[in-house]
Order: C-alpha cells, then sequence, then structure tokens
C-alpha cells in the first residue's frame, strides 16, 4: 500500500509541476504578444488622426454667456434645381416605381385622373402633402411652387399628358 501511495503522490506532483509549466509559458506568450503589439511599433500618422476622430465627443455643452456661432444651412441655387434634377432627387423613387399609389411617369392614364382634378389642386398636393384613397404624397419641403409646377409639368410631359398652364 506503500508504494500505490508513493505511486499516486508522484502523479499528483507531475500533473502539478505541468500545470505550473504550463502557466507560465501561457504568461511569457501573452506578455510576448502583447509586446508585439503595443512596444516599439511607431503608428501610422493617419491612424493617429482617424483613432483622436473617434474618440471627439459626440457634443459638446456651451456654457460660456456668449451665442455659438452657428453655419447658415447651404441651400441650391433655384437656377441648379432643374425639374429633371428635381424629379430624379426627390420624385423617382415614388413616380417611377408606383410606390404608395403615386402615378407612374410614363403611364398617361395614372396621370389622366387626377389631371381632371386641375393644375392648381395637383400642385397643392405636391406642396402640402395628400393623404389619398390610392395612397400617401408627402409634402416637399425646400421647393418653391415655380419647381413643383415645373417639375409637374416634366413629368406630364414625359408621360405624354395632355394640359394647359395655368
Amino acid at each position: 500500500m506503500d508504494n500505490d501511495q508513493n505511486e499516486n503522490v508522484k502523479v499528483v506532483y507531475i500533473v502539478l509541476i505541468s500545470i505550473v509549466v504550463f502557466a507560465v509559458l501561457l504568461l511569457f506568450f501573452a506578455r510576448g504578444l502583447a509586446g508585439l503589439v503595443t512596444k516599439d511599433q511607431p503608428i501610422d500618422p493617419l491612424q493617429k488622426r482617424i483613432i483622436a476622430e473617434r474618440l471627439q465627443p459626440v457634443f459638446a455643452v456651451n456654457t460660456s454667456t456668449t451665442p455659438p456661432v452657428t453655419a447658415k444651412a447651404q441651400t441650391p441655387q433655384k437656377a441648379q434645381l432643374n425639374p429633371e434634377k428635381i424629379y430624379s432627387t426627390r420624385c423617382s423613387a415614388c413616380h417611377q416605381t408606383g410606390v404608395m399609389g403615386a402615378p407612374r411617369m410614363g403611364h398617361k392614364e395614372e396621370w389622366e385622373s387626377r389631371m381632371a382634378q386641375g393644375m392648381e389642386m395637383l400642385t397643392a398636393h405636391a406642396m402640402e402633402g395628400f393623404q389619398g384613397k390610392k395612397g400617401y404624397m408627402p409634402p416637399n419641403a425646400g421647393l418653391d411652387k415655380q419647381q413643383i409646377v415645373a417639375t409637374i409639368t416634366y413629368m406630364l410631359s414625359q408621360s405624354e399628358v395632355e394640359f394647359e398652364t395655368e
């Protein structure tokens, strides 16, 4: 029995020594990896700038008594907003596919029922928004009446709808 106990003690010592050696090796390996990442490695200036931008606060509270200087919103010149550009940037998402009951450009029959109400009503719906039986027309903020009429005229002419200009 003494011999069995000695064998068991030897096995326990071997396991404990193996665990300690493994832990020491793991510690050196982890420190070596940490040194590779952070030690003696120059950081690219572009990476420094990107990191600094990411660490900027999302907002700041103005505690001074002077009002902050705000930049004015830049609006595109009206000359740059021609009807085709307005259609492609604001209208085509619905009027190209017929989403939310929008009459599709190029489909004369879909426009004629709306034109029966008159250009003024069509313009008012485009400016202020409209909830109808077939769908919804969101208001067009940021455009003046002249731009909206020009864009409607463009869509009607592309759809070959006859109408009278007012």
